[in-house]
This record gives structure tokens, sequence and C-alpha cells, in this order.
């Protein structure tokens, strides 16, 4: 976790079935390799052009741009209980966790079950509820 070529690592274990791990890797990442310390900002490695910033937005928020190829975004655990983006049309993405579980079990976009762990741009931009399910 130091530059681009491993930002996508810690989300394999999705495509074996075992987002479990894949959690407690981003996790330790999310807390261990980022903040403000008494040296200052600390970053896991080469932030160019805000690339290792943007990796911990994302993955803190619960939404990973996987792949620059593709208009899917992977749903994790967000860090937070509750995220809002606000949407260039001033619609608002809401995500919400249930529990401060860090163990994944569904997700639910505007009260439907998403099949799988991704979501496309065209669902996020008309905003709503994506509800992340824990245990």
């Amino acid at each position: 976790q130091g530059n681009q070529p491993d930002h996508e690592a810690p989300f394999a274990y999705y495509f074996i079935n075992k987002r479990e791990e894949s959690q407690k890797i981003i996790d330790t990442i999310l807390s261990h390799y980022y903040g403000v310390g008494k040296d200052g900002l600390a970053l896991s490695g080469m932030d160019d052009a805000g690339e290792m910033s943007a990796w911990y937005v994302f993955a803190a928020s619960g939404l990973y741009p996987l792949s620059p190829a593709d208009n899917k975004y992977l749903v994790s655990i967000p860090i937070f209980k509750d995220v809002n983006w606000k949407l260039s049309d001033k619609k608002i993405l809401h995500i919400n966790q249930d529990d401060h579980s860090r163990n994944l079990k569904n997700i639910i976009f505007n009260s439907k079950k998403l099949d799988g762990y991704f979501i496309n741009q065209r669902q996020l931009n008309g905003g709503g509820q994506l509800m992340i399910k824990t245990n």
C-alpha cells in the first residue's frame, strides 16, 4: 500500500468470497498507514496528485473504484456509521452502516438487495440510500 499498482490488492479477497479477510486488511491500512501525528501528515506512500488521499477517502467511505476501465464501484464496509456524498445535481448519496461490525452480510441500494458487491456509476448518480448490513 504505497503506490498505484497495489491499491486494489486489499480488495482481492472479495473475488474468492472472503470479504472479511479484505476488510481486515483495509481496516489495518486505514488505521495504521494514514493519519496526523507528531511529525505531521502521514501517508503510506507517494501521493501523486492526491491518489493516496483519494484511496483513503474511497476506502473509508465504503466505495472503491476498482478498475479505471469500468464504471463500477466495489462496496465494502465504511469506517463511519453515516456517509453523505453531495452529487453535482444536488442529489445526495447516503451510505449507512447498520452496525459497527466489520462482517459484511448484505448490501441494499434504494430498498433493493444488490447481487454481489458492485454498484455502477449510473446508480450512484441518481442518489439514494446505500445500506451496508453487517453483523
